[in-house]
């Protein structure tokens, strides 16, 4: 079967359809395009078809899973799921999820409240704290205990969180919850004093936490047996760390 013309899709973007002389276009990408070699006139014999359009598949699914995981974090099921939904057969769905988990060695999430309150009124987000949680044993699966070699992280993760000035119960909230969920070793925990305000901030976010309100998070989290982590300098606060907001150097 010849190739009459090859070009790239109007709808889908990464998408290359290859036109044969006869039946639907093959749907792949250019992974494939440069791969086998194609071109315009090319003859295909049935096998390679049949290679092309699973070839093809494969990597349409793992662009989608890429589109999907970008958006929040998936369980394993979750992403498998959606990939079907969207028209991906089952084995190639396993594969791409096996795909998907071997390409993040480090995780770096933020893990910001605990309150519910407290994340509705700053972020709008009265559910943050059971879909932050989710996620974070979803990568924890997907990644295990941390490794360090010569002092660098090869392999694992680091937790995340932002003191906030006056809302101390939160932090210690989050560190409870860290305590509780992963064991020595399991996890790095960085604990950030560098919150700076805005001018438009009022009420405590006005101020930056103080070294008496980063000195008690940081004897929590010891208390808890949280020892695998950093803490910072208080300089990491100062206005020569602050951007401007203003476009510059962008």
């Amino acid at each position: 079967m010849k190739i009459t013309r090859i070009e790239n899709s109007k709808h889908v973007q990464e998408r290359v359809l290859v036109y044969l002389e006869e039946g639907d276009p093959l749907r792949i990408t250019g992974h494939e395009l440069l791969q086998f070699g194609l071109y315009p006139g090319m003859d295909l014999s049935p096998q390679l078809v049949v290679q092309l359009q699973v070839a093809g598949q494969r990597s349409e699914s793992r662009v989608k899973a890429a589109q999907l995981a970008s958006g929040r974090m998936l369980s394993r099921k979750e992403l498998t799921d959606r990939l079907n939904r969207k028209g991906i057969d089952p084995d190639t769905a396993e594969e791409t999820a096996d795909w998907l988990e071997g390409l993040v060695d480090v995780y770096l999430p933020d893990l910001k409240y605990a309150d519910g309150t407290l994340a509705a009124a700053l972020s709008g987000a009265a559910d943050y704290f059971p879909v932050a949680c989710q996620a974070i044993r979803e990568m924890f699966r997907q990644v295990g205990p941390y490794v360090l070699e010569d002092g660098l992280l090869k392999r694992g993760m680091v937790i995340r969180h932002l003191v906030l000035p006056g809302y101390l119960d939160n932090t210690r909230q989050v560190l409870d919850w860290i305590a509780e969920t992963f064991g020595p070793g399991d996890v790095l925990v960085s604990l950030m004093s560098q919150y700076t305000p805005t001018n438009n901030m009022t009420g405590r976010l006005a101020r930056r936490v103080t070294a008496a309100e980063y000195r008690a998070a940081v004897s929590y989290m010891r208390a808890c047996g949280i020892t695998d982590g950093f803490v910072q300098e208080r300089t990491s606060a100062e206005e020569a760390y602050t951007p401007a907001f203003d476009g510059t150097g962008v």
